[in-house]
């Protein structure tokens, strides 16, 4: 078995989330990334939206925790993620994030609108 120790934040924008996607796969996730030794969980997302989308932000709230498994080949991955509420810094151009990694992209997921709306 595989544990990580990972730490994501949601960030809000209107009325979309920012997700992130592996280039070339539909799945998306929360921004963040594994808890280096000696980090705060808080830190790593504030760290990880630097260092990959240029992003300065800030630990709003935590949220709680998740937790997920999966399978690589027959090794079981399990994760216990951390997760914060975020607000963005005024200097950052929400309406274009650019990935500073190049396989991952960063997107914006809007609320679907039901027909009442």
């Amino acid at each position: 078995m595989h544990f990580h120790s990972t730490a994501r934040g949601i960030l809000i924008n209107d009325d979309a989330v920012l997700v992130t996607r592996v280039k070339g796969d539909d799945k998306t996730f929360l921004p963040g990334g594994h808890i280096d030794a000696k980090e705060s969980a808080a830190t790593t997302v504030i760290r990880e939206l630097n260092e990959e989308a240029n992003l300065k932000v800030n630990i709003d709230c935590f949220l709680g925790a998740v937790e997920n498994n999966w399978h690589i080949g027959q090794e079981l991955n399990t994760e216990l993620c951390l997760l914060f509420l975020l607000s963005s810094d005024a200097d950052n151009n929400l309406e274009t994030i650019k990935s500073c990694e190049a396989h991952i992209d960063y997107l914006w997921l809007k609320k679907r609108r039901s027909g009442n709306e």
